[in-house]
């Protein structure tokens, strides 16, 4: 399916293929973190990761309960 895509539009495949090496290139550079966190800075960006793991788990029930009533 991919390859007819790619047939029919020659310079997606160069487009997505150029647009994926950038992205590589980006992630590899900032995969090592610069600034140094205190304990302080790591519990509180735990608590934001459960926070936001809340918000997006009370987001997916609300959808659940609209669709079954729906």
């Amino acid at each position: 399916m991919l390859d007819y895509v790619f047939e029919k539009y020659r310079g997606l495949k160069g487009f997505i293929r150029d647009t994926v090496d950038r992205v590589h290139e980006i992630n590899q550079k900032y995969s090592k973190p610069r600034v140094k966190m205190n304990k302080w800075i790591g519990i509180s960006l735990l608590f934001l990761r459960l926070y936001l793991l809340c918000l997006v788990l009370m987001l997916v029930y609300k959808f659940y309960t609209i669709v079954k009533a729906g």
